[in-house]
């Protein structure tokens, strides 16, 4: 974790089709970013307010020498701009019967260590600029540590009734939802795509957002 925290000594490189960030300080660690086969999702809920909607998934491994440490999933967003870690789900209840779901981070944790990385590395297709990272962040909730994610949920847990009506998407966020995805995606893929679910996740996780801050500015007019 301090290494990676260490991001004034991490370089970006690129040899051939080989894509890897090397700390320079200690090469022996190094992370490799690698193609990723698997059948994902072409659209999350954050990547919506991007310009270019669409995203592209690889896997990103930590090594020392020929030792793996840890591996990331990481997406190119807005038509292969910028590289972001892939933030987790989470669930307002995970025992719902209908799911109320929202993107985040953890601030204390690995991969929010390696995503402050890249968002420190100025260099084009890895880094965002002031308005994609804006952008970005508007749909991902950034928890300072796990237990005030489970402070948070359990407060909302009593509220999901009200967050299901407040983020149930109208068909006018559906529709702008789907004329957002249509400069990406053709008919066919738009019928394929859950715009419903899509649309909420945005609405839950911009819900999230709010709530955290209103509750971090009453902890803090309380101190």
């Amino acid at each position: 974790m301090a290494k990676l925290k260490d991001i004034d000594n991490w370089e970006y490189l690129e040899n051939g089709n080989e894509v890897f960030f090397l700390y320079n300080i200690d090469p022996d660690y190094c992370m490799f970013l690698e193609e990723d086969d698997m059948n994902r999702n072409k659209v999350e809920s954050y990547s919506l307010n991007q310009i270019r909607p669409t995203l592209s998934w690889n896997k990103l491994v930590l090594k020392f020498r020929d030792r793996t440490i840890n591996e990331f999933m990481t997406v190119f967003l807005d038509g292969v701009r910028f590289m972001s870690v892939a933030p987790n789900l989470g669930a307002i209840n995970s025992v719902s019967s209908d799911i109320l779901t929202f993107q985040y981070f953890i601030e204390d944790s690995l991969e929010f260590a390696v995503e402050k990385l890249f968002l420190s590395i100025k260099h084009g297709g890895i880094s965002p600029d002031s308005f994609q990272q804006s952008n970005l962040f508007k749909n991902i909730v950034v928890f300072k540590d796990q237990t005030e994610m489970e402070k948070v949920l359990q407060s909302l847990k009593s509220k999901e009734d009200i967050i299901k009506e407040k983020c149930e998407p109208s068909k006018d966020d559906i529709k702008n939802c789907r004329l957002r995805l249509s400069m990406d995606f053709n008919n066919n893929e738009l019928q394929s795509l859950n715009l419903k679910n899509i649309c909420q996740e945005e609405k839950v996780s911009e819900y999230v957002i709010n709530y955290l801050n209103d509750m971090r500015q009453n902890i803090s007019i309380k101190d």
